[in-house]
């Protein structure tokens, strides 16, 4: 399952392509889905999208992404949410609880 395939199956939207950069490095493309398949390290990075374009679902699923792929025992992500992030709780819950994100 390549990330396209996975955020689908999270979020029941397609990715745009800077979800897919983000979450699987810089040559990663929508279309061109070889490029879909590995992680990305997990590091800060300043993302400066409009609201409502899917940020708290590209970082989410991005590094839970790079998390399902990597062979590395103590990769696990944490999450600092601002204030304002308690109404994309559920969202963020149920994307990541639903069957296909553990199909990676």
């Amino acid at each position: 399952m390549n990330y396209a395939d996975f955020f689908k199956a999270a979020t029941e939207q397609a990715p745009y392509d800077y979800q897919c950069r983000l979450a699987c490095g810089d040559d990663a493309l929508l279309d061109n889905p070889e490029t879909l398949t590995k992680g990305r390290e997990c590091r800060s990075l300043l993302i400066n999208i409009p609201t409502g374009l899917g940020k708290t679902a590209a970082v989410v699923l991005g590094c839970s992404n790079t998390t399902a792929r990597s062979t590395s025992p103590f990769s696990r992500p944490s999450f600092a949410m601002p204030t304002f992030a308690p109404p994309f709780e559920p969202k963020i819950r149920d994307a990541l609880l639903r069957p296909h994100h553990h199909a990676l």
